[in-house]
């Protein structure tokens, strides 16, 4: 089941291809490490956002090019927002991520826009954080597609 969220998102709603960056959060979970290996054997590139360094062993294993602790505070979130964008700029991607497969939700979800390239998408897969507004202007401006 995982398998099929992780390629629903990445193929039929992020449409991503060969060389493309997808930051997935939650990557250490089923859906987030099957985000990160589809992702990888499709081509791309990964960035893997997990909540504690505990976790950040498995994303790594499973072939992620980056991964990054976004914790669980509003200033953990602004941290991995900039380590997010600097990893982007690392991997070639200066505007930011094709995709962002968002697992968790809830406070992150405003850091994960940030992240993505103008025209890019974010696609909700999963609400582990609990649920909350979005925000139409942050998307707007951005120039996001959800």
């Amino acid at each position: 089941r995982s398998y099929f969220a992780a390629y629903h998102a990445l193929k039929v709603l992020g449409d991503v291809s060969r060389g493309d960056l997808v930051l997935v959060d939650g990557a250490s979970g089923g859906v987030g490490m099957a985000t990160v290996e589809l992702a990888k054997a499709m081509g791309c590139h990964v960035i893997a956002g997990v909540s504690s360094e505990s976790k950040a062993q498995f994303p790594g294993q499973a072939g992620a090019d980056r991964v990054l602790v976004y914790g669980r505070t509003k200033e953990s979130y602004t941290n991995f927002k900039v380590d997010a964008k600097q990893a982007a700029k690392e991997l070639g991607h200066s505007q930011g991520a094709t995709l962002v497969v968002d697992v968790v939700n809830g406070e992150l979800f405003d850091a994960l826009v940030s992240c993505v390239k103008p025209l890019g998408t974010i696609c909700l897969v999963g609400f582990t954080a609990g649920q909350r507004p979005i925000r139409p202007g942050l998307l707007l401006i951005q120039e996001v597609r959800v």
